[in-house]
């Protein structure tokens, strides 16, 4: 799931950037993936269509009941979530449930990486967190 940052940023085929919306009840299920470059579950309201980074916490579309259930797949690096929300309308209720994602070598992948999340479930950012901000920079 991507979105533009909330402020307009290089030129871009739909003049990206500047939205507001809602983003309500998505659900990802039995998802099968193999060899996935990045991770495999991800939120980013960071993109432009520049080399620079967007201002993340201009973006103020709310995002809210996003789950994702049943992924399996191989992954070529670590984390294996990425959330990249901003502080200007964090995401809301995160849910993970049955991910199953291995590195190619077979090795359990792990770790997650996020900013501004508020009431995240099946799984635990103090224990697996890689790295995180509290002000949603890109």
């Amino acid at each position: 799931m991507k979105t533009w940052t909330g402020q307009q940023v290089g030129l871009s085929p739909g003049g990206g950037g500047g939205e507001i919306g809602y983003v309500k009840n998505v659900t990802f299920r039995n998802i099968s993936l193999r060899n996935i470059r990045a991770s495999s579950v991800s939120i980013t309201q960071c993109i432009t269509f520049s080399f620079e980074a967007g201002d993340n916490n201009s973006f103020q579309s709310e995002m809210e009941d996003f789950t994702v259930v049943n992924v399996t797949d191989t992954v070529n690096d670590e984390p294996t979530a990425i959330f990249r929300c901003s502080a200007a309308a964090q995401c809301e209720n995160i849910n993970l449930n049955a991910i199953d994602l291995n590195l190619a070598s077979g090795t359990a992948a792990s770790g997650w990486l996020y900013d501004v999340l508020r009431g995240n479930r099946g799984f635990n950012f103090s224990v697996a967190a890689r790295g995180h901000t509290e002000n949603g920079t890109c």
